[in-house]
């Protein structure tokens, strides 16, 4: 049993591999080019891509493909992961019939390979050549989402308290009255459709504004904090509102940080380790 993610943890690449797998179905981010040069010879161009959640990058490069002893053939480049006593990551080609290998690479697997790309070839040369790579994309997976915020039925298939969230017919709702197994949800009278993913969007998207400490916020938001210290020692902020507190800590000269804040309740800046020599404060708003 383990935090995988925690202070002194060791997270190794199955790890981040389970966790990105989750997130992001196998293929190249970025389109590539792939041409035939005469005889057995093909050029790459460079890849950024992911498989089973681990991500790689390729350099241009050109490869001899495999040909067939005799008349025609169809065949297929490929990326491989190998990791049987190290992560190795090479471009391969086979003839027909050829199947991927998709071992589950995070768990105790040791072989994936992805083609990206298909050529026909005769005994002396390549004919012609395709690109058959997929796209990475994001997937639309709902456990993520109901990481998030739980898909809810009515009538509700589980408990929830006043304040949680949940989606309920494509919309996000916020509950406002404790629900039980079995209620019927009632739009303003258990729960109320939010506005918290407009809220997000803008965020995202609204104009930072720099500040300095003390500083009073004109409405709720969040402010970035950019800190340098005169040395290279330890160095530690802290950051309040007089209801939350906020300590930053680093082992170097440097160190980024963020804080929410609300509106009309002022937060101060304590340096608790090291010497200040500059620090930049970012304020962006709820819209």
């Amino acid at each position: 049993m383990r935090v995988i993610r925690s202070s002194g943890q060791n997270v190794s690449p199955s790890d981040d591999g389970k966790l990105y797998q989750q997130a992001f179905e196998d293929g190249l981010f970025e389109p590539t080019t792939i041409n035939s040069l005469g005889g057995n010879l093909v050029s790459l161009g460079a890849m950024y891509g992911i498989m089973q959640g681990r991500d790689f990058t390729v350099e241009s490069q050109s490869i001899n493909v495999e040909l067939p002893s005799s008349g025609n053939s169809t065949g297929y480049i490929y990326v491989q992961f190998d990791t049987t006593t190290s992560d190795v990551i090479t471009i391969e080609s086979a003839l027909t019939p050829f199947t991927p290998t998709y071992d589950d690479i995070n768990e105790s697997g040791t072989i994936c390979q992805m083609i990206i790309a298909e050529y026909t070839a005769s005994a002396v040369a390549v004919t012609s050549i395709e690109s058959k790579y997929p796209t990475a994309s994001t997937k639309a997976n709902p456990t993520l989402v109901g990481s998030v915020a739980q898909i809810e039925t009515s009538p509700a298939t589980a408990s929830h308290s006043v304040g949680q969230y949940f989606v309920y017919n494509d919309q996000l709702y916020e509950v406002i009255a404790a629900i039980s197994v079995g209620e019927t949800l009632v739009v303003g009278t258990n729960i109320v459709a939010t506005t918290v993913g407009n809220e997000i969007y803008d965020l995202k998207t609204s104009t930072w504004t720099p500040v300095s400490t003390p500083f009073t916020p004109p409405s709720d938001g969040i402010i970035l904090i950019f800190y340098e210290s005169a040395s290279a020692g330890d160095t530690s902020l802290r950051f309040s509102d007089g209801t939350y507190t906020a300590t930053f800590t680093s082992g170097g000269a440097r160190m980024t940080g963020e804080f929410p804040c609300f509106k009309n309740r002022t937060i101060t800046k304590t340096i608790t380790q090291g010497t200040e020599f500059n620090t930049q404060i970012l304020f962006k708003a709820w819209q």
